[in-house]
């Protein structure tokens, strides 16, 4: 569920209330924990023709996309890569036509989406700033707040500039953010108080290693150790 998050309109966090740290006050002081796994779907494309949600998973990054930056001006077009390596293979002219259907869909709403994206994440990373600058001490239990919403950021603002010279056909407001700067800033902001309050951090995991981490480790060994005695 990692990437379809990444991908879900501003009005999806806004309802979700993604980044928010006073949106649950009973759970504040809870530590915040993520899954991640790096994937493509390129080299493993036989999945495609048999497994929906990878399907599904598939079409959602090409809607969201249209090219990627090797080096320099040197441009990755993701569409153009794809359809013609499937053009070669026997079976795939339904992928062919998902690639196309989504090509147009990422041509004509891309924009406007990450548009959205960026304007409600100057909104979470102002509030998230606000809170920690009064209460450092949720750096602690809510570090992974911070870096997931220093990860978005940064993945919006690094599509920005990717595509703002490298789509075909695009909407001048959806490619020129006069409030890229102030999102900058909020990104400045909470990276200054990782910094500052980095001893913070580093207590507040010590103690949690040992006080929850260390007890499930124990618990673990103890189980195995059982099982191989057992055995």
């Amino acid at each position: 569920m990692v990437y379809p998050r990444r991908n879900l309109s501003a009005e999806q966090w806004r309802n979700a209330q993604l980044l928010s740290l006073i949106s649950a006050p009973s759970t504040m002081l809870n530590p915040a924990q993520s899954d991640t796994m790096p994937f493509g779907f390129i080299l493993c494309h036989g999945i495609l023709n048999t497994d929906a949600t990878s399907l599904n998973l598939w079409k959602l990054a090409l809607q969201s996309s249209s090219c990627l930056s090797l080096y320099r001006d040197e441009v990755f077009h993701i569409h153009k890569a794809a359809e013609d390596l499937f053009v070669n293979i026997r079976g795939y002219n339904k992928r062919i036509n998902d690639i196309r259907e989504c090509k147009e869909n990422a041509i004509s709403h891309a924009g406007a989406t990450h548009r959205e994206r960026r304007k409600f994440l100057r909104s979470a990373l102002k509030e998230l700033a606000t809170v920690l600058s009064d209460q450092p001490g949720l750096l602690g239990p809510k570090a992974l707040f911070v870096f997931m919403a220093l990860s978005f950021a940064r993945d919006e603002i690094i599509w920005l500039l990717r595509h703002a010279d490298n789509i075909p056909k695009k909407i001048a407001d959806d490619f020129m953010d006069k409030h890229i700067a102030e999102l900058i800033f909020y990104m400045e902001e909470l990276r200054a108080h990782v910094r500052k309050y980095g001893p913070v951090m580093q207590r507040y995991y010590v103690q949690y290693l040992s006080g929850f981490d260390a007890v499930v480790l124990n618990e673990l060994v103890q189980v195995r150790t059982q099982w191989m005695w057992a055995t």
